[in-house]
């Protein structure tokens, strides 16, 4: 099994991007489902047009290329948002991949990941999913604070997100079988 780690911040929306989105008052009803998904009905709202459906695109195409299985979700947004509500947030946007999970959430008293790395979440992760062989993991930050970057990171730039040049990195630095 392949699995990919997403990041959304970064990955697939932009500086830009969140910048100028426009956050719509009438939502269709189809938007109004998903936001409904959430607790936090208002943020959720905003989150919703967060996503860059172009840079979704990318992902699919991703997907598409490197033969993934399935996505897991190590984005921040879980500290805020549930999984149903980043999944159908994405499907929104066009994701045409298999949304299988999330990385575990590390609390330390009533914070989450800030003190501890989303390399480590991730890590325990693939420790207790023995059956994923490969993996992509794309993140905008550093995950790894004080431990060994794992293989198949891939970090993008906050103001592009996932590019095609990025794809096509990823996708050589597959088809060399290098690490």
């Amino acid at each position: 099994m392949k699995v990919l780690f997403l990041d959304i911040d970064g990955v697939l929306n932009t500086d830009s991007f969140r910048r100028n989105v426009e956050i719509k008052d009438d939502l269709t009803d189809e938007q109004k489902s998903v936001v409904v998904l959430n607790k936090y009905e208002e943020s959720a709202k905003i989150a919703l047009f967060l996503i860059d459906p172009v840079l979704v695109e990318n992902l699919n195409v991703l997907i598409k290329l490197a033969n993934i299985d399935g996505v897991i979700i190590s984005s921040n947004w879980r500290k805020n948002f549930s999984f149903q509500f980043i999944e159908a947030a994405l499907i929104h946007h066009g994701l045409k991949g298999k949304i299988i999970g999330e990385t575990p959430h590390w609390v330390t008293g009533q914070r989450f990941s800030e003190i501890l790395p989303k390399g480590r979440e991730i890590k325990e992760w693939l420790d207790n999913n023995i059956n994923v062989k490969k993996f992509i993991i794309l993140d905008d930050d550093n995950i790894f604070h004080g431990m060994k970057q794992l293989d198949g990171f891939f970090r993008t730039h906050p103001s592009e997100g996932l590019t095609e040049n990025l794809i096509n990195k990823i996708i050589d630095k597959e088809k060399s079988g290098t690490p």
